[in-house]
This record gives structure tokens, C-alpha cells and sequence, in this order.
């Protein structure tokens, strides 16, 4: 179960440039955190006054929070205990897209793991998990209900609700404050949509198109034979959906055999290795941030009235 570090941007997960969230497996691969984003150097001050945060003392409240709403929901609650170090962000390997990330995390579509299942040696131990064990299923169901709020349904449009997020989301809009509201403005979440539909925009440009026949002649070369960018990475992300789907077919509390996961973590580096090494030969990775950043500009002159309300709204003015 995820308590500390989650937590306490659960609700306000909305912002991509801000690093509030990762991206999920789904998203292209748009250089998201290249150099030269237009919508990230407007946004900049939004982004110091993050870092200006106590992340720890954040995420600490927050884990009181939930507690106490957890407690009026029927069930007990420990705080994770939070420190900065739990909160820190290991950016050593580069960014998604590169070689240098893809030579230790692969595509990273499985939390950032090496498709091994190891478990970080330092890992906190979850102070509610015997608590949850020992449980029936009925009553770990509504637990967890309580705790990250009802299924979202997947086929709806629009911005998550931090009420609709259970404890969970109550506990980080309590912590958050006046001065991180910005984080649950509606603008600034319809801005994270419009940086994900330009990165889906960019890969379909007329040049990112026309370059991608010499990335895809590349991977054929290195063995692969996918005609996107986007077939490479799917056949990481299904594998693994299928490996996971067996294992629990067979048995409802079961996970894949190691061996199996070891070899697809091998596949996952070396297809994620060869994909970023074809996308920079090629020229396809900048021919993309070049797309995108385009896109991205035409979007902030077309907004800037918008943008600085934005920044207005956070006590911020240009």
C-alpha cells in the first residue's frame, strides 16, 4: 500500500512539468523534460516556489490527515513515518528517452523497476500492513475505498476530483494550504491535459513522420522490427500486462515467476537501449522536442492572458 511519498501529492497530481506526477506507460515519449519547453520556462515560477517547499513536513501532514480521516471512516491508521531522504528524487541516470535512463530502468513502465522485482533494500515496511491482512476481503475492500476513494471510471474525461479520492485526496487538499492551491487550480490541471496533447500532437508533425522510417530502419538493424516509436514501447508495456495477467490467472495472490521477469527486465533494457540509441542516430528525438516545443509556443502566445492568471492565482506576477 503506498502511504508516505504519494500522499502528499496525491490529490494535486496535475502538473507534469512541476513533477508532481510520472507520466504513465501511455503517454509518448515526447521529451516532456527537454531543455527549451516553451510552457515549462513560462510556468518557471511555479515550479521555484515547489521546490521552496518542505516536501517532508508536507507529506508528514498529510499522513496525520489521513489518519484522522481514516479514523472517522471506520478504521485505523498509522502515519508513515516521513523524511526528506524518503522524498527524493534520484535523477543520476537521466531523463525517459535516453540511453543513459533506458540502460538501468528500461522503459521504466513498471515503476521505474528492472523488470526483476526486486525490492529496494532501504524500503520502508507499510506500518498498516498486518493491520490490512487481517482483514476479510469485504472489509480490505472498503478500507482501501476509504483510503484512495471509489474506482475512478476509466472512460471519464476531465480532471480528477480530490473529493472523489478518498482520504488520499481530503488529507493533501487539508495540507496543501494557501500556498499550494495553485496545485488544485483548474487551470493549471487543464494545462498538464494540453502538455500531454502536444506531446501526442508532436509524434504525428509531418518531420517527426518522415524521420521515423530511418528510426525504424535503425531497429531493424539492432533486430526489431516496429514501424512507430510507439510499437517499440507497447511491446514492452503488453508484455508485461500479459505476464502479470497469466500469473494471476493462475493464482488470484500470485506474481510471475522470477525467472520470466528476469528475462523480460533483460528485453525491456535492451528494446528501451536500442530505441533511444535509433531515436538520437536518427534524428528522430530532436526532430520530436523540436515539434513539440513548436507546439508549445503557439500554445502560450495564444494563452498568456490565461498562463498569468495562473501565475496570479499563486501570488506570482509577471
Amino acid at each position: 500500500m503506498r502511504t508516505t511519498a504519494l500522499t502528499a501529492a496525491a490529490a494535486g497530481c496535475a502538473l507534469l512539468l512541476l513533477g508532481a506526477c510520472s507520466s504513465s506507460s501511455d503517454e509518448p515519449d515526447a521529451g516532456a523534460s527537454a531543455s527549451g519547453s516553451p510552457i515549462e520556462a513560462y510556468l518557471q515560477p511555479l515550479q521555484a516556489k515547489l521546490d521552496g517547499v518542505d516536501r517532508a513536513a508536507l507529506a508528514r501532514k498529510s499522513e496525520e490527515a489521513i489518519a484522522n480521516c481514516m479514523h472517522d471512516a471506520g478504521f485505523d491508521y498509522t502515519p508513515g513515518q516521513v523524511s526528506e531522504d524518503d522524498l527524493e528524487v534520484e535523477d543520476e541516470q537521466g531523463e525517459p528517452g535516453t540511453v543513459e535512463f533506458a540502460t538501468v530502468h528500461g522503459y521504466g513502465v513498471w515503476g521505474y523497476t528492472d523488470g526483476r522485482g526486486d525490492e529496494p533494500e532501504d524500503e520502508q515496511v507499510d506500518p498498516n500492513a498486518e493491520y490490512v491482512a487481517s482483514m476479510t476481503e469485504t472489509e480490505s475492500t472498503a478500507y482501501y475505498e476509504a483510503f484512495w476513494g471509489p474506482t475512478p471510471d476509466p472512460d471519464a474525461e476531465g480532471p480528477s476530483d480530490w473529493s472523489q479520492m478518498g482520504c488520499v485526496g481530503k488529507a493533501a487538499h487539508e495540507a496543501y494550504g494557501e500556498d499550494l492551491a495553485f496545485l488544485e487550480d483548474p487551470a493549471l490541471i487543464e494545462v498538464d491535459e494540453e502538455l500531454r496533447r502536444i506531446a501526442e500532437r508532436a509524434t504525428t508533425a509531418a518531420d517527426v513522420v518522415a524521420v521515423e522510417a530511418a528510426w525504424s530502419e535503425c531497429m531493424n538493424e539492432e533486430g526489431y522490427d516496429f514501424a512507430t516509436v510507439a510499437e517499440a514501447k507497447e511491446s514492452i508495456s503488453d508484455a508485461f500486462e500479459a505476464l502479470y495477467a497469466d500469473a494471476e490467472a493462475a493464482d488470484p495472490d500470485g506474481r510471475p515467476d522470477q525467472a520470466a521477469l528476469t528475462q523480460l527486465g533483460d528485453r525491456d533494457k535492451a528494446t528501451a537501449v536500442a530505441d533511444a540509441t535509433c531515436q538520437q542516430s536518427s534524428g528522430y528525438r530532436e526532430k520530436l522536442v523540436k515539434a513539440r516545443n513548436a507546439l508549445e509556443q503557439e500554445y502560450v502566445d495564444a494563452h498568456k492572458a490565461e498562463l498569468d492568471a495562473l501565475l496570479s492565482s499563486a501570488g506570482i506576477e509577471r
